[in-house]
């Protein structure tokens, strides 16, 4: 595999690696391998895996987003055994038997693989469920600071919340366990914030959800109070999650492996560079042969006077690449901060083309 000098100044801020690290360094996570040995493949399910291709890209963006996850509620709840983090792995084991019932059924695996994705993602699952109202990314892009409330299905009708407080001086994360009451309205205990007392109370409503917040869980990113009405923001993607005739391509680049995802209609274009769990969103040109867009990511060394995508740390992006690109070719990327024109190089080569 190809590898790519990382000596330029990343987006993201060391800092917040070394923070990330120092609680996260004890929770017992894989990379961005698949989780899967094929070489010790023993039982139909993991033979059957290995056998198909698009069922190994699977099981590895599985593992990848499920690794970030424990990363993030971990880091967030301040302990790598909080109950949130505890929840999240025990709805991985349920999911893991579910995806074991197929057996060596390919086409079953690959629908429970991508199942897990859209769960992680915050899609209801297809399933109805009396928490789906109550599963999604919530909150208004277009506030300082923005208060961002995602939540994702849990194991059973247990939803796993996370709430971030995105401004352009600070910035904060809490998370917890929802579960829904007799009147089938959300009670999250909120983490790292101590006791029964520290709780949002949630409702549906059209287009979004209301929280009602104790004093304690008001208070939980400081002065930031986390009571109010959030809309419900479109279907986000945190993650390789392709949609039906859509295209997938999976590169090295100078900041680390990115997926780039072709939407159906041609043109809008998707991404994700675990790395720095960053995303990026553009355009492609009518010729298929450049990118113009946006990258953005929770955080970052130079932090804009103004929010976009929900952060202060986003930039303009400018991508070239063969119109038909193969596996080897190369991809031209220039970066900036902010507003500023792209001049900063980050260049890749094509992994993995469809």
């Amino acid at each position: 595999m190809p590898s790519f000098p990382t000596t330029r100044l990343a987006p993201l801020a060391l800092a917040s690696i070394l923070c990330l690290a120092s609680v996260v360094g004890a929770v017992p996570v894989r990379g961005h391998a698949a989780s899967i040995e094929c070489a010790k493949a023993a039982t139909a399910v993991e033979q059957a895996i290995c056998a198909e291709r698009p069922l190994t890209r699977l099981d590895a963006d599985v593992n990848r987003e499920f690794s970030r996850l424990l990363q993030d509620y971990s880091l967030a709840a301040g302990s790598a055994g909080s109950p949130v983090v505890l929840a999240l792995r025990q709805s991985q084991r349920v999911w893991l038997g579910e995806r074991d019932a197929c057996g060596a059924d390919a086409a079953c695996l690959g629908r429970e693989y991508r199942r897990r994705l859209a769960t992680f993602a915050r899609r209801p699952d297809q399933a109805t469920s009396p928490i789906d109202p109550y599963v999604g990314t919530f909150g208004d892009l277009n506030t300082d600071p923005t208060v961002t409330l995602g939540m994702m299905r849990g194991a059973g009708d247990e939803v796993l919340a996370m709430i971030d407080v995105v401004g352009i001086a600070a910035s904060c994360r809490v998370v917890g366990i929802g579960r829904l009451d007799p009147g089938r309205h959300l009670t999250i205990s909120v983490e790292p914030a101590p006791g029964r007392e520290a709780a949002l109370l949630v409702e549906a409503i059209p287009d979004g959800v209301l929280v009602r917040a104790s004093v304690a869980a008001a208070t939980a990113c400081g002065r930031v109070n986390l009571a109010g009405e959030y809309p419900r923001q479109g279907l986000g993607k945190f993650g390789p999650v392709v949609p039906e005739g859509g295209r997938r391509f999976e590169l090295q680049t100078d900041f680390g492996a990115m997926t780039l995802v072709i939407e159906s209609d041609g043109r809008t274009v998707s991404g994700f560079y675990p790395d720095y769990r960053g995303q990026v969103v553009g355009t492609l040109s009518a010729d298929g042969r450049s990118i113009a867009g946006d990258w953005f990511q929770p955080q970052g060394e130079a932090p804009c006077n103004q929010l976009n995508h929900g952060t202060a740390h986003w930039g303009r992006l400018l991508f070239t690449s063969p119109e038909k690109p193969q596996s080897g070719d190369l991809m031209t990327g220039y970066w900036s901060y902010c507003e500023a024109r792209p001049t900063r190089q980050w260049n890749g080569r094509f992994d993995v083309v469809p």
